[in-house]
């Protein structure tokens, strides 16, 4: 007997506004668990609503979102959290006023039944920089320690899926470099992730496939193998 394995993260016809505006226009995506995807497309186009919106900070308009069996279309933030969606925001989020230490400890709620939690120990043996500033305010922090520590509260949660949207924005390529060997360290360890990037040359090794999105939807679906065959059509696209 056969039996056929449902993808972890289904977006199905997805539409969203702000306001009046509409931002998504029948979006969909696919992901299995274990894989890494991006969305990639130029800024406006669409990556950071489509994420907003599998997060619930953004109300879907229309179409459905089915996370691990669960229809969590219109869900709230907290019950998606509680679920397994982790989202590493644009602006990280972090608490400035509060230690590295007290940002981890006070991120670790968890209430999923998660054999092995991100210990401290965990997270400071992926972010051995957390470690060392860990008495250290996080609005004293460095913009790449602060998206570290954005990424390191986000294990802490219990989440299986990750959302990182635009994780290289502003940084040095020293802390870019380190930030990618995070985030392939965390795919190997079996976490599913969709990683919103403008920056192609971080992204185009990491993942498994690549979603372009433009004006609001998905138009493109590049495999990894498919880069060099469709580098002109992703030229045209994200201007690469």
């Amino acid at each position: 007997m056969s039996s056929q394995r449902q993808p972890l993260l289904q977006v199905h016809d997805l539409e969203a506004r702000y306001g009046d505006a509409q931002a998504l226009f029948g979006a969909q995506l696919k992901i299995d668990s274990g894989e890494f995807v991006t969305l990639l497309g130029r800024n406006g186009m669409g990556k950071t609503t489509t994420v907003r919106s599998v997060m619930g900070i953004l109300n879907a308009h229309q179409g459905r979102i089915v996370f691990d069996g669960h229809d969590i279309t219109h869900w709230p933030s907290h019950k998606i959290a509680q679920l397994g969606i982790g989202l590493v925001p644009e602006q990280r989020q972090i608490f400035g006023n509060l230690t590295v230490y007290e940002n981890l400890v006070a991120t670790a709620h968890n209430k999923l039944k998660q054999k092995q939690p991100w210990t401290l120990e965990r997270v400071y043996e992926l972010f051995p920089r957390l470690k060392e500033r860990q008495r250290n305010l996080g609005a004293n922090l460095s913009g790449g320690e602060q998206q570290m520590l954005a990424m390191a509260r986000i294990l802490r949660t219990g989440a299986k899926l990750l959302l990182l949207d635009e994780i290289t924005e502003g940084l040095a390529p020293v802390i870019v470099e380190k930030l990618g060997e995070v985030v392939t360290s965390l795919r190997n360890k079996g976490f599913t992730i969709v990683l919103v990037e403008q920056n192609f040359r971080f992204a185009a090794p990491l993942a498994d496939r690549h979603y372009v999105v433009e004006h609001g939807n998905v138009v493109e679906v590049v495999n990894q193998n498919e880069l060099t065959e469709k580098a002109a059509l992703l030229n045209e696209y994200l201007g690469v």
